[in-house]
């Protein structure tokens, strides 16, 4: 993989195999940002079309370098709790454009408000997704998991699911699978965006770290460690439909999360279905372990994947690496 980044950076272009050609693109999804979203077509499939953006202070060849090299190593991710690359294709306006299958199910929050029971599954897949991820050589660090509420835009509800679908990073395929999307944007958004504070290079301000808010040193340092803590946060929220450390202001939160505050747990929590408050009473200790102050103390993903997938009462164990069949057609061996 490093060979072919190297290969890419000295002639400033893709190798050949990754480009596709005859992609329909139809309605803006998802508009800003480092990239503006677009559903499309492509052989018959329905895809999301990513249009990379020139953001913040980086020359135009630094920029193209850093999006090459995070499609090169989306090339070769595979399994089946991420969201695979279909391809590559460029025009006159935005020289990459990132095509990947169409999550019909959209966002895991919201497929979970008609689907509760599927909560356990989703957060095992997540986690799943994970695991791969840091298990890659070297590790692939997500860097900015989170699931985003809706509430804000209940007065716009015919634009609620377009305008969610690439804000939560956690897409539901058509067999209710989890997949994680957006990791390598984090690296992108952070490169783009060194004038900025912290709380907003890291990710999503509610999901940072301790360790990454703290100190003096303004370079994000995410790790396998910083991914294990905004996924329980993400869990948290998928399970309690409810903001982590909703009370304070996200310009509160960091002082809340370095001084060890952490969640209300589910016993305090009235909005709860019975359902609900079992599922998050179940993995609660786990959270706990997850969301750690010290980042030693915290399960590997690993670790997390195989407690959740012991905690699952609604489906089957998933392996760690399997390829989906409707998506092996993209991604044969370069």
């Amino acid at each position: 993989m490093k060979l072919l980044q190297d290969l890419s950076d000295e002639s400033d272009s893709l190798p050949p195999s990754l480009y596709v050609n005859n992609v329909t693109i139809r309605d803006a999804v998802n508009e800003g940002g480092e990239a503006q979203i677009r559903s499309g077509s492509y052989d018959g499939l329905d895809v999301a079309i990513r249009q990379f953006q020139q953001r913040g202070n980086m020359t135009k060849p630094d920029w193209r370098k850093i999006i090459r090299r995070e499609i090169i190593i989306h090339r070769y991710i595979r399994h089946d709790n991420v969201l695979p690359l279909i391809g590559v294709f460029g025009d006159e306006a935005h020289p990459f454009n990132v095509v990947t299958p169409w999550m019909h199910h959209g966002v895991a929050s919201e497929y979970l408000k008609t689907r509760p029971d599927r909560f356990f599954d989703i957060a095992r897949g997540s986690s799943a997704g994970l695991a791969y991820l840091h298990g890659c050589v070297p590790p692939v660090i997500h860097g900015d998991i989170h699931s985003v509420r809706s509430a804000r835009f209940r007065k716009h509800e015919m634009m609620l699911t377009v305008i969610r679908y690439m804000q939560e990073n956690i897409l539901v395929d058509s067999g209710g699978n989890a997949q994680l999307c957006d990791f390598g944007l984090s690296r992108i958004k952070h490169e783009a965006k060194r004038t900025r504070t912290k709380t907003h290079e890291g990710g999503y301000p509610r999901n940072l770290a301790p360790e990454i808010t703290s100190g003096d040193d303004e370079r994000v340092n995410i790790t396998p460690q910083t991914d294990i803590y905004a996924l329980a946060m993400t869990i948290y929220e998928l399970g309690t439909r409810t903001r982590p450390l909703d009370q304070y202001t996200r310009f509160q939160v960091q002082r809340a999360v370095e001084e060890g505050k952490r969640p209300a747990g589910p016993d305090t929590m009235k909005n709860l279905s019975d359902t609900e408050r079992r599922d998050i009473r179940t993995v609660w200790p786990l959270l706990e372990r997850m969301w750690a102050q010290e980042p030693a103390s915290r399960p590997s993903a690993v670790d997390t994947f195989e407690e959740l997938r012991g905690r699952n009462n609604f489906g089957v164990k998933m392996p760690l690496t399997h390829i989906h069949p409707m998506y092996a057609a993209y991604n044969e061996n370069p």
